[in-house]
């Protein structure tokens, strides 16, 4: 018997044994039905409490409180299983969010053990690094390859061979669409925006486009429609042409989009027709399992698809903290707790679905998108792509990771202050994260 039926069963003999005490008391002293049912209910909270207490942690006292900060969909995530944390690992998850930059103020204000990073490929890496944030995963013996060794290695946040956490999703910036207003025969994203088709002309005419007011996915999916194989690595000539281009875009603009209720509010406008297409969406912008109702009668018109020139990715991580790693020299908890903890609540089969049906990011386990072909539905203007697509892609060099534009590395490359310069002051955005 398991402790925690034990702990249960001897609970249940206790209440068994007040209950007969009481029994007897009632024979002894004659009470009345109210006085009995007063005594009765005594030992009733006790009970209930301990029972309650049993269920949310098995009886077991805690060894840890490990405080996880994370972009915001994934601290919910991980927020889902506190209790099941608790009784698993004798661990109290605490879980903070944060959004964008955000995450270096949250650092410094709350000092996690576990942060939920993107990538953005190196400097935001780099930056962690430099700050002690982060420190090797191989310091708690925990590598991809002893998680599972169907994930991409591409798809690491490594610096210099040293792998600095482990990913535990990817999305894609692409295109969102309506599908009733897209057509299906357009296979370019130059076509789509600068091409000379009815569709494109009707695009800005109504001024249809709908922005996500970050520079990163908009400009990025803009430059890889331009052709170039590195989109986010320009020099003068080429940055100065994605600005051109930008700055015809910006004549079919509708909205601009920015934070929670703005994420709403465009998946809304897109399914409704006010907006028919948003360059560097993707399939993040579609409804999930858990938001089906979102739409009035499951009325979906929102798609995300992957066009000719590719799209880009960006990959999301869970590294642990110096200040994690010093915590758990000093507490009761083990680096295989940790390992652990991420194996079975990010890594595994029921937490890989979650991740897809509730935020519909694509799996990173090729073995595992075999069990749900439907979330790909849309993936590409032609209809379901093989579950092996977007392998496929990143094979093809099809599919670029998402990145800040590095700083001062080469005095070539248009700077990052630049990009968000261009964003804010000439494009229109807002936001600069």
């Amino acid at each position: 018997m398991k402790s925690q039926e034990l702990i249960q069963s001897i609970i249940a003999f206790l209440a068994g044994c007040w209950m007969f005490v009481i029994q007897l008391i009632i024979k002894e002293y004659n009470w009345s039905f109210s006085e009995s049912i007063f005594y009765w209910s005594l030992g009733l909270p006790l009970f209930i409490a301990t029972y309650y207490y049993i269920y949310k942690t098995g009886g077991k006292s805690i060894k840890a409180n490990i405080i996880l900060l994370g972009w915001a969909g994934f601290s919910k995530h991980f927020k889902k299983y506190k209790n099941s944390i608790r009784k698993l690992l004798n661990i109290k998850l605490e879980t903070t969010d944060y959004y964008g930059q955000d995450l270096f103020k949250e650092l410094d204000k709350i000092n996690p053990h576990l942060i939920i990073f993107d990538i953005e490929a190196t400097p935001r890496l780099l930056e962690l690094k430099n700050q002690n944030s982060l420190v090797p995963i191989s310091d708690i013996g925990l590598t991809i390859s002893n998680v599972n060794s169907s994930i991409p290695y591409y798809l690491y946040p490594k610096y210099e061979s040293v792998e600095y956490g482990l990913p535990i999703a990817f999305g894609t910036n692409s295109i969102s669409i309506n599908t009733e207003a897209v057509p299906n025969h357009i296979h370019s994203l130059k076509e789509i925006f600068f091409g000379d088709s009815e569709f494109t002309k009707r695009l800005y005419r109504e001024r249809k486009i709908g922005i996500w007011d970050w520079y990163l996915p908009t400009m990025g999916i803009i430059s890889l429609s331009l052709g170039h194989s590195d989109p986010y690595q320009l020099n003068e000539t080429q940055f100065q042409n994605l600005c051109e281009h930008l700055l015809k875009l910006k004549k079919g603009v509708n909205k601009f989009y920015w934070g929670n209720k703005g994420f709403k509010r465009l998946k809304q406008d897109l399914n409704d027709g006010d907006v028919w297409i948003i360059p560097g969406g993707g399939e993040w912008h579609r409804p999930t399992k858990r938001s089906k109702s979102f739409f009035a009668n499951n009325n979906d018109k929102v798609g995300s698809i992957i066009l000719d020139e590719g799209a880009i990715a960006f990959v999301r991580c869970i590294g642990l903290t110096k200040n994690g790693m010093e915590y758990i020299k000093k507490s009761k908890v083990s680096t295989n707790d940790i390992v652990q903890l991420i194996s079975n609540y990010a890594l595994s089969d029921f937490a890989q679905k979650e991740l897809l049906e509730n935020h519909l990011y694509p799996l990173l386990r090729v073995d595992f998108r075999n069990l749900n072909k439907e979330a790909y539905k849309a993936m590409t203007i032609s209809g379901f792509p093989s579950a092996d697509y977007l392998n496929e892609m990143f094979i093809r060099r099809k599919i670029k990771i998402r990145e800040y534009p590095l700083e001062n590395n080469n005095k070539d490359f248009v700077t990052n202050e630049r990009w968000i310069k261009f964003w804010v002051e000439e494009f229109g955005g807002k936001s600069s994260y």
